[in-house]
């Protein structure tokens, strides 16, 4: 008769952080099967600190939400699930998530590194708190006002979509790069590709102006690489004309 399998439930409350659990590395090691279960602990967000200081401010509560559920900006969630599925992200995927937490959803950087320690597989100390600073704006570069767009990033390095219907199925039926910006297509192509946005795939949590300079170009194979002089032209700078 064969053994019964082990499982271990093992609650994480106060942070995400994986590598220095002992109580997870303890279950990884004698169990056959681990369940990590994160819980909202309200002790830990109600209430304040020392100098009326809140025990978990609002921008750290907001990123615990979200680093649960899907942005709705099909680029930004391909890289979100490739790490978590293999613990990698490419160097440009980081980039561009660093900016969009940073940039785009206002968030602290340090969640930011703190999620990305707790996921990637190659996590270097250095590599990675050096990386969010750069894309925060501060530290030894100070641009506050630096950002990528996802949208151009998105159709300048997966023009065909390719990547993104890898990791996000829900838009495989959308055959172009337009799958870079599905909150703007027709409902007559959302219908026959069965995707229908707040259900099928969630609606952006955010859209970022500069975004719709990119939203009605033609995108995919049949439109070759895109030209090397604008496919180097990342950032956005205030009272800049690139794009």
């Amino acid at each position: 008769m064969a053994s019964k399998a082990r499982i271990a439930i093992c609650l994480l409350r106060n942070d995400l952080r994986l590598h220095d659990n002992e109580a997870l590395s303890w279950a990884f090691k004698n169990a056959d099967f681990v369940v990590p279960l994160y819980c909202f602990d309200p002790r830990h967000y109600k209430g304040t600190w020392h100098f009326n200081l809140p025990k978990t401010g609002s921008h750290r509560l907001k990123f615990l939400l979200e680093s649960m559920v899907e942005t709705g900006v099909p680029y930004v969630d391909a890289n979100m699930r490739e790490m978590a599925a293999t613990g990698f992200m490419s160097n440009r995927g980081r980039q561009n998530v660093a900016s969009f937490l940073t940039k785009d959803l206002k968030l602290d950087w340090r969640m930011g590194a703190e999620w990305f320690e707790s996921q990637l597989i190659d996590h270097d100390v250095t590599s990675n708190y050096g990386n969010w600073l750069y894309s925060a704006g501060i530290g030894n570069d100070p641009r506050e006002d630096r950002k990528f767009n996802m949208v151009k990033q998105g159709l300048d390095y997966d023009p065909d979509g390719e990547y993104v219907r890898l990791w996000v199925p829900e838009l495989e039926k959308i055959k172009d790069g337009s799958v870079h910006h599905v909150w703007t297509l027709p409902n007559s192509v959302m219908g026959r590709a069965e995707v229908s946005l707040g259900e099928t795939y969630p609606n952006p949590i955010v859209i970022a102006p500069e975004w719709s300079r990119h939203t009605n170009k033609k995108s995919g194979r049949n439109q070759g690489p895109p030209q090397k002089q604008n496919k180097g032209i990342d950032f956005y700078f205030k009272g800049s004309q690139k794009h």
